[in-house]
């Protein structure tokens, strides 16, 4: 009975192990910022404004602030980064 319920244990291991590799993370299909981007956020003045997020791989960003709007795309883990200087 020992034995029994060992291998089924040891098989469901693997099972569950071999399924999570296969699977992987997923890419997002949405972008998304970090919560510090929100309303009534503070910049400092004459000072270029970095802006990141995340997204999936190769996406194209638009980044559109004060009238002014700069491109950029996501590398291969999904990241991307903008420093804006035109206020």
């Amino acid at each position: 009975m020992k034995r029994t319920f060992s291998c089924i244990l040891a098989l469901s291991v693997v099972a569950t192990l071999s399924f999570g590799c296969q699977t992987g993370p997923k890419p997002t299909d949405e972008i998304t910022l970090p919560a510090i981007f929100s309303d009534n956020m503070v910049l400092q003045r004459d000072q270029p404004i970095p802006v990141w997020g995340t997204g999936s791989p190769g996406d194209q960003i638009r980044v559109e602030l004060n009238g002014s709007s700069n491109e950029t795309s996501c590398d291969e883990g999904g990241g991307w980064r903008r420093a804006e200087t035109n206020l």
